[in-house]
């Protein structure tokens, strides 16, 4: 068995990684933070013309109809460059919840204006027309709420998903260590008009996509990792202490090598959830956890070994580090804390209460 990415899902990754480095420098990362959408201009166009928002949609719709193998790759691409784009949220999660809460609704034989609705909104968004958010724990924020054009929220009181309008939804804006997030906290009126799918269905597939938002925003922590590992080691090769290059003491190459080792235990990890993704794995969820886990771990031991190298500039917003540093800590608090995901792996292999 060959266990190594196809040569089409490297060329994937390559024209995803070709553009970013052209089109999302830090400089861009850096205008993001102070502009009113949080975003880089222009940014989310280039992505549509490499078929990035639509890259988990069916065929029907006009998407690729790729899987989090694909996935994965772009994402860690995208971290890498600490794109402020919401590549988690649109492309890994509502994506592929409202295509297959579509599916359901069908197999259901359900009808009607809010079924015909859900099929637009996802053919807009495939198409990079339309951005699509995600709030599955009622009570959180929702991050890009206030930019969305649809919503795909779960009602509090049944569980049930609905699909609902921008117009419909009062957003309240919330401070972020990461400026580029821009969550809000969302008061909405479910009805017969936004109702997707009830029930059991709509349980398993919120489930599904919350395990898409940890294994997604693992990938996203590695790419992010794998960059502030980069920084210190070309900052190590330029600063110079003693008449030498910082780079030469131990101290500072035990910094880098446990960050490297964090980040190439985490890798594979998360490689091995987007594989039971893609391939229906009876054991998914566990193995998105045990990703969410490494991802934030490895991003968090990078940040914190790379920020010893640097010292005092590595705390100014200046500085590149700082943005990836926060959007690390941003994203470790999203789609359920590492302490949730460990509980669920010692579930999983103690059976522990």
């Amino acid at each position: 068995m060959r266990f190594a990415f196809s040569e089409e899902q490297l060329a994937v990754q390559q024209a995803c990684r070709q553009m970013l480095r052209a089109h999302c420098t830090a400089d861009h990362v850096h205008a993001a933070w102070t502009s009113q959408a949080g975003r880089v201009p222009g940014l989310w166009g280039r992505l549509t013309e490499l078929g990035v928002p639509g890259l988990m949609a069916p065929e029907w719709a006009e998407g690729l109809a790729l899987g989090e193998e694909e996935l994965a790759l772009v994402l860690e691409e995208c971290g890498r460059v600490g794109t402020p784009e919401p590549v988690i949220e649109h492309v890994a999660v509502a994506v592929p919840l409202l295509a297959e809460a579509i599916a359901a609704a069908e197999r259901a034989q359900a009808d009607g204006a809010a079924l015909e609705t859900a099929r637009a909104a996802l053919r807009a968004a495939a198409a990079g027309e339309a951005l699509l958010a995600v709030g599955l724990r009622p009570g959180e924020p929702v991050s890009y709420a206030g930019q969305a054009d649809h919503a795909l929220l779960v009602d509090r009181a049944t569980g049930a998903l609905h699909l609902v309008p921008r117009a419909a939804l009062t957003v309240e804006e919330q401070t972020s260590v990461d400026r580029t997030r821009r969550p809000g906290l969302v008061t909405w009126q479910p009805d017969a008009a936004t109702l997707l799918l009830a029930g059991e269905a709509a349980g398993e597939l919120c489930a599904r996509a919350l395990d898409r938002g940890a294994f997604a925003s693992a990938a996203f922590l590695v790419g992010l990792a794998d960059r502030m590992v980069q920084l210190g080691v070309e900052y190590a090769k330029v600063r110079e202490q003693f008449g030498k290059a910082i780079g030469s003491f131990q101290a500072v190459q035990h910094r880098i090598v446990n960050a490297c080792i964090a980040l190439e235990m985490a890798r594979p990890v998360v490689w091995r959830a987007a594989w039971s993704l893609a391939s229906g794995q009876p054991e998914a969820s566990l193995h998105c956890s045990m990703a969410r886990i490494h991802g934030v771990e490895a991003a968090e031991r990078a940040a914190r070994e790379i920020l010893q190298i640097h010292g005092a500039i590595g705390y100014t917003t200046e500085y590149e580090l700082h943005l990836w540093m926060k959007r690390t800590w941003s994203l470790a608090s999203a789609w359920g804390t590492v302490r949730e995901h460990e509980q669920r792996v010692e579930r999983a292999l103690l059976g522990a209460e």
